[in-house]
Order: C-alpha cells, then structure tokens, then sequence
C-alpha cells in the first residue's frame, strides 16, 4: 500500500533536516579552510594594484547623515512581530473552517496566538536576541498562552499543555538549529531547499521498490535482483533518484543566489518566509494526516492554512517599504578590522554590533576564516559548490576595482543594509585595506588578544592613524591587549581621525549600544 503524501512531505523533512546540518557544517568547514588557505598565498599581480581615491580629497568628505539603530530597528522588530499574530490568526481562520466548520471568537482567539507563537520563536532568532532574553520572552509567552487556555477551558492541565508546549518547543528546536548555530546560519536556511528535493526524490524512489516488491519478484524487479542483487537493487532506488534531482537541486540554489545578488529579497526577508512557510507545513500536516487517514489523500483543504504565507511577501514587497524609515542619502559606512584567528570574539561581535550597524549603513571587511561562515552570502555559496571560490580573490588592479564598483550602498526591502567582505591574498591585503579606509566613515577595530607580533594589525593602525577623513575610530581591547604597541603604531598627528579606546565589556551584550553609540557619536 502506498504511502499517503502526507506522510511522505513529514519523512522528507524529518530526513532533510538532520541531513540539512549535517551538510552545512562539513561546507562551512571547507570553506574556512579553503579561505585559510588562498589567504595566506601571495602571487604577484601582472601590474602594481592602485587605489582610486576619487574626485574629492578624503578630509574634504561631508560627513554622512547618522541615524542611531534604535529608530531604524524598532519599527521593523513590532512590524514583524505584528506580522507573525496576522499570520497566525489567518491560519488558525482557516484551520478552524477547514477542520469545524465554523469560527468561535474565543476558539479564534486562542488558537491564533497559539499559532503565531513560532513566529515569536523566529523572531528572537533572526534578530539574535541574547540566550538569556529568549528564554524570558519565550517562557513568558508561553506561560500567558497557558494560563490563557486554563481560565476558557475545561480540558485537563495535560491537554492544555499539549496544545501549547509543541508549538513551543517543536520551532525552538527546529529553527534554534536551523539559525541558533552562528556558523551555520549563513548556510544552512539556503541549503534547506536543495536538500528537501534530493531527499523527495530519494523516498520516492524507495516508495517505487516497495511498489515493485508488492507486486512481486517477476518483471523489472526480478531482472534488477538478477544483474546487481538485492543491495545493488535498493541503492539504485536511492541513488539513482538523488543523481536525477541533483541537477534541479543545483539550478534551485542557484536561482537563490542571483535572485539575492538582484535584491529581489534580502537575508532577513528570506528566513522569515521559509521558516514561516516550514513551520505552516508542520502546523497542517497532523490535520492532513488525518483526513488522508479517512478519505481523500489529495484533499487540498487541510493545506489552505499555508495561505496565511502569502502575508510575508505582501508585507516585504509593499507594506513595509511605504512603513520603513527613509532611507538617508549618503548613510554611513562602518569598516571592520580585527586580530584574525579569534574566531569566537570576533563571532559575537558581527552577530551583534555589526548586524545592529546594518541598520544604518553598510559594513565593509576583509574576509578571512574567522566570520568566513557567517558573511557568505547565497551567490557566493554556489560558487564555493563549484569550485569557483579562487574568482573571488583580488590579484589584479581590475579585481580590486570591479568588487569597489560592486560595493551596494543602498538597503535592501527590509531597510537594511548589507555586509560585504573582500578576499585577498597576502600580496593584495595591504592595498585592498587602503580603498577600504577610503570609503569607510567608521572604523571598528576589535583588538582583543593583540600583540606587537601581530604585524598585520600594526600597518592597519599606521594607515588608520592617516586617514583624516573618518569621523569615529573605536578600537576595543580587551586584558591581553598591547596598548602601548597599539598607540605607538597610530603615529598620533594633528589631523588625525578621533580615536576611543573602549574596554570589552563583560557581560558582552551590554556593550553593544556603547560600541554603537561610539560609532556614531561624531555625527550626531
């Protein structure tokens, strides 16, 4: 007997996504060494890289207009959580109609929130709110839907429980595996798709054995046991599907990543959709098992609660864009530089202040294996997959200058913008960092762990120290920091950028509005 499609789409995703991350680590692995390694080879371009420093002399710049995070992420953080209860509370309409037949308004009520509440679980992950504040929003939330469920129903405290804990913790562990895992976050949600297909295919595959095994052992199922035996038979139901879709599969990614090169949606406007669209297929699915169970498999009502979906590109594409604060003509644009090899650090750093930063202007850094995992975008990734990750590295004057023509100044649908990273040789660093300096009108430089041996640090400072045209230099240290060798290196000089030294803060998550406020102090 065939299995019904239901309860093939829930195998799929329970194979894919354990397969998902599985993928995604040995990816992000070798692509951090892949880019370990090209940046420690210094071939000699064909002809001395120069830096277009433009028309207009650096301290001659007009400062940029400065908008502090604050009022750029606060109307995007209550729009998306009141998109999330919009999403619910049409799902949870839908449901109701599809499965009874009718809307009770405190049925309607509850039911809605209960179904909005993994986008509350989404939100604190994208967002990356700190550990310690999911679980306060999280355990809140969950406790006022229980309380809520109690005082209008007469179900037992274990029903009201089961209605409430999995919408809770089933997202938790999903998307906190999907998006909680910082090196994976950048990989895993755009390998998700790809993965699904190939994993499609291969259970239908084996769906067709079974078909043929039931019909008995004559006919083709019979000639295959006879030329490759049983195991040949069963890995060629599973492989030989994966072959077929592995074509599919590599066109799917890579339509993802020019789509996203073409802004056609942004990072943030990306994971809401397909988390939203994941967790709506796993809020149908026990309700379409069981109608499968009793009648028509191909029954397509139990999926009309995923038209709730359709709110996320509306919302995306035309209400927040006329919502959003306006973007500023010349916004700012912050340059990070830090000690390499301080993966961890350097980690909480971009997930929190740059990706704050991010919602005032772009960000700027030279790629190397510490945040390799996290800046990779989606074009990107398929280039790794191909082979291709040696075309992103700067050798000639022509790649330095095609990849600062590429730099995107302008925010993406969410109003936010976007972070690019340059990867060079060690033959190309040096002048790769002077046109970067030459943009930025921030620098961040983390130098936690900074030693007079670090010779790489001690020219970035030096270059620091001459460009006059920045308005902010945070430099942020840590009890291992050479502060003397630091300060020697700046060549302190009448013209030279404000410089602040700021002490890394201890717990981390309270220096991320000081580190911000710094940035942006001068241009206030």
């Amino acid at each position: 007997m065939a299995t019904p499609l239901p309860s093939l789409i829930t195998l799929t995703l329970l194979l894919a996504l354990p397969l998902t991350l599985a993928l995604s680590m040995g990816i992000g692995w070798r692509y951090r060494a892949g880019v370990r390694r090209l940046m420690r080879l210094a071939p000699l371009p064909s002809e001395a890289i120069g830096v277009d420093s433009g028309d207009t002399p650096c301290a001659a710049r007009r400062q940029p207009a400065r908008v502090p995070p604050i009022r750029r992420e606060r109307p995007l953080v209550l729009s998306l959580g009141a998109l999330s209860l919009l999403v619910g509370f049409t799902s949870a309409t839908l449901f109701l109609l599809v499965h009874f037949g009718s809307l009770a308004p405190l049925r309607l009520l509850i039911l809605s929130l209960v179904m909005a509440t993994p986008g509350l679980v989404l939100q604190v992950q994208i967002l990356r709110w700190p550990f310690p504040r999911q679980l306060l929003a999280l355990g809140g939330w969950g406790l006022a839907l229980l309380l809520l469920v109690r005082l209008s129903s007469a179900a037992s405290g274990e029903e009201q429980a089961g209605l409430v804990v999995p919408q809770l913790l089933g997202p938790l562990i999903v998307l906190g595996l999907l998006f909680g895992i910082p090196r994976l976050r950048a990989i895993a949600p755009f390998l998700l798709p790809p993965v699904v297909l190939l994993v499609l295919l291969a259970v239908l595959g084996q769906q067709l054995l079974a078909a043929l095994v039931a019909q008995g052992p004559g006919g083709v199922l019979g000639v295959l046991l006879a030329l490759v035996g049983a195991w040949g038979t069963l890995l060629l139901f599973t492989v030989l599907p994966i072959a077929i879709a592995l074509l599919p599969a590599h066109a799917l990614t890579a339509a993802l990543g020019r789509l996203y090169r073409a802004k056609a949606f942004s990072d943030l406007s990306y994971l809401f959709g397909a988390s939203w669209f994941l967790i709506l297929l796993l809020q149908v699915l026990p309700g379409w098992n069981a109608l499968a169970g009793g009648g028509d498999p191909l029954d397509p009502r139990p999926l009309l609660p995923m038209l709730a979906w359709l709110w996320i590109p509306l919302f995306f594409a035309g209400g927040w864009r006329r919502s959003a604060a306006p973007a500023v003509t010349e916004p700012p644009t912050l340059l990070v530089l830090r000690v390499f090899r301080r993966s961890g650090p350097v980690g909480w750093l971009f997930d929190h202040v740059v990706q704050r930063w991010r919602a005032v202007g772009p960000v700027l850094l030279i790629s190397a294996a510490d945040l390799a995992s996290r800046t990779i975008e989606p074009d990107e990734l398929v280039s790794f997959l191909e082979g291709r990750l040696r075309d992103r590295y700067i050798l000639e004057a022509e790649d330095l200058h095609r990849q600062l023509a590429a730099i995107d100044a302008s925010p993406d649908h969410d109003g936010r913008y976007r972070v690019t990273d340059f990867c060079c040789y060690a033959s190309s660093w040096k002048q790769t960092l002077d046109a970067l300096l030459d943009r930025a009108s921030s620098v961040l430089m983390d130098l936690r762990g900074f030693q007079a041996r670090n010779q790489g640090c001690l020219y970035e400072l030096g270059r620091i120290s001459q460009a006059s045209h920045l308005s902010a230099v945070v430099l942020l240290t840590d009890d291992q920091t050479d502060r003397a060798a630091a300060e020697h290196a700046l060549q302190t000089r009448p013209d030279c950028p404000p410089v602040q030294w700021v002490e890394a803060p201890r717990p981390r998550v309270a220096g991320v509005d000081l580190l911000l406020d710094r940035l942006l102090a001068s241009g206030r």
